[in-house]
């Protein structure tokens, strides 16, 4: 998904600009997250439809599975990051506040 290459790009640019550990990070990583989900349950839904209508193998829909199943684990994936990049920012502004 090109939404997804985009969050990424914006991160990716925050990195480099020194900002790593950011609430802005946090925020992208959980968008990330949203739309995997999103798009994920927007593949099976069309495949359990072209199933159903019988336009589709059921070998396919197995193949199928295990890419919703990649498209689980990197969504679980964002959704950690979004929460350790979340609570370092938090760490971050704490240090920041102390003499």
């Amino acid at each position: 998904c090109y939404i997804v290459l985009a969050f990424a790009w914006k991160i990716a640019t925050n990195i480099g600009s020194g900002n790593a550990f950011s609430f802005d990070n946090a925020r992208l990583f959980g968008y990330i997250y949203a739309v995997t989900i999103t798009d994920i349950i927007i593949f099976e839904i069309i495949n359990i439809a072209f199933i159903v209508m019988n336009m589709s193998h059921p070998g396919i829909f197995i193949i199928s599975l295990g890419i919703s199943f990649a498209g689980i684990a990197f969504a679980v994936c964002a959704k950690v990051l979004a929460a350790m990049c979340e609570n370092a920012a938090q760490l971050k502004e704490e240090n920041e506040l102390t003499i």
